[in-house]
C-alpha cells in the first residue's frame, strides 16, 4: 500500500506514474480528472509481467544493455521500456490484458541509443493480465538508413521531423522522432 498526498493541484486532467523508483519498465500510467476540493485516487496495479530475453542471432549469446520496449497495439500513452541486464533479460511489469507490441533494438527509441551493430526486431503478443510471459527476441546485424529531406525548391530542410515506422505504418514510439541536421539529413545506424 502506497499513500501520497498532493495539494493545490489545478483542476483538469492529470497523469500519474505509479511504480518502483528506478524501474523504467516497472511503472503504471493513469490519467484522471482533478476536481476542485479533495480528490481520492485508488489504483489497483495490473499484475502482468513480460520477461524479454534478447539474443545475438549469429552467436546465440545474450545481449546486455539492449533497449526493449512494449506498447499496447492501441497505444495509450508512452511505451514501457527498459534495458537488458548482463544475461540479456529485461522485465516489464504492471501490464494490462491486451495485444502488445514488443520490440528490441536501437530504432525502437533512437534517443536512448543501443548496441549499434544490431538491427531491431518487433513481435506482437496477446497478453492476459496476471500472466508472466517469457519472450526471446533474436537480433541480427543491423543496417544503416540515411534520410535526406528537401523542400519543394530542392533545398535541404534542417530540423525536419523524421519518424521511424513499423510494418503497419505506425511510429515505433513517440520518442522515435528525430530531426534532420543543417543539411537536411538524419542517419539511423543499427
Amino acid at each position: 500500500n502506497w499513500n501520497y498526498h498532493q495539494e493545490n493541484l489545478a483542476p483538469g486532467p492529470a497523469t500519474f506514474i505509479i511504480g518502483q523508483l528506478g524501474g523504467i519498465g516497472n511503472n503504471y500510467q493513469i490519467t484522471v480528472e482533478i476536481h476542485p476540493g479533495r480528490n481520492l485516487l485508488d489504483v489497483d496495479l495490473p499484475g502482468g509481467k513480460i520477461q524479454i530475453t534478447v539474443i545475438d542471432e549469429a552467436t546465440g549469446e545474450p545481449i546486455p544493455g539492449m533497449l526493449v520496449a512494449a506498447r499496447e497495439s492501441v497505444a495509450r500513452g508512452n511505451p514501457k521500456f527498459g534495458f537488458t541486464d548482463n544475461e540479456g533479460i529485461s522485465k516489464l511489469e504492471f501490464l494490462e490484458s491486451g495485444r502488445w507490441e514488443i520490440a528490441a533494438g536501437k530504432s525502437v527509441m533512437p534517443v536512448f541509443g543501443g548496441a549499434e551493430k544490431y538491427g531491431s526486431v518487433m513481435t506482437t503478443v496477446d497478453f492476459i493480465e496476471g500472466e508472466i510471459l517469457e519472450i526471446t527476441l533474436n537480433l541480427s546485424a543491423g543496417a544503416s538508413f540515411k534520410t535526406r529531406v528537401v523542400g519543394t525548391d530542392g533545398q535541404p530542410v534542417p530540423g525536419a521531423s523524421v519518424f521511424y515506422l513499423d510494418e503497419h505504418g505506425q511510429p515505433l514510439s513517440q520518442l522515435s522522432v528525430k530531426s534532420t541536421n543543417s543539411k537536411g539529413v538524419h542517419q539511423l545506424d543499427g
